[in-house]
């Protein structure tokens, strides 16, 4: 039984791994969008990790949505969450980590990023989906739109944390 529920992991984890082009890189370099000869439908940053690494994670959120707005001004652009970094992003005193972590997405928000968290990981982690700030869309999983943000939508995918998750 252990074996199986490995290889059905294992097995999601690969083929979720291969589904776009994903990026790793400190800063954003120009050719991950010049590589598309047409502007690209929009992007995707998507956020794994810990409250820790919020703390590194959001400068470098906010500098490839400048980066990206300099080149297309009205892309549309996705910041997507899961993992258990998603705590932070509650308006619950008992789990709110950092106040600038959530005024810098409340602002990009308003700047027209949508933010989006998991709702499977927050229910394994007993948050109340009405706990998140208003700005924030609670998806019903987070990986499926990421995939649905790629495969259907054809967004650039740019991955902002831990890639072993």
């Amino acid at each position: 039984m252990k074996r199986s529920f490995l290889i059905f992991i294992l097995a999601s984890l690969i083929s979720f791994s291969s589904i776009g082009k994903e990026y790793y890189n400190l800063w954003l370099e120009q050719e991950v969008l010049d590589e598309y000869a047409d502007k690209p439908a929009g992007v995707v940053l998507e956020f794994k990790g810990g409250d820790g690494k919020w703390k590194w994670a959001i400068p470098m959120i906010e500098s490839y949505v400048k980066q990206i707005r300099a080149k297309y001004p009205n892309l549309p652009i996705d910041v997507v969450a899961h993992g258990s970094g998603i705590k932070s992003l509650t308006e619950d005193s008992i789990y709110k980590f950092s106040s600038s972590t959530q005024d810098s997405l409340e602002s990009l928000s308003k700047e027209g990023v949508d933010v989006s968290v998991c709702g499977a990981k927050s229910a394994m982690m007993q948050i109340p989906l009405d706990s998140y700030a208003k700005y924030i869309y609670v998806a019903e999983s987070a990986p499926q739109l990421i995939r649905d943000l790629i495969r259907q939508d054809e967004y650039v995918h740019i991955l902002i944390g831990d890639k072993s998750w």
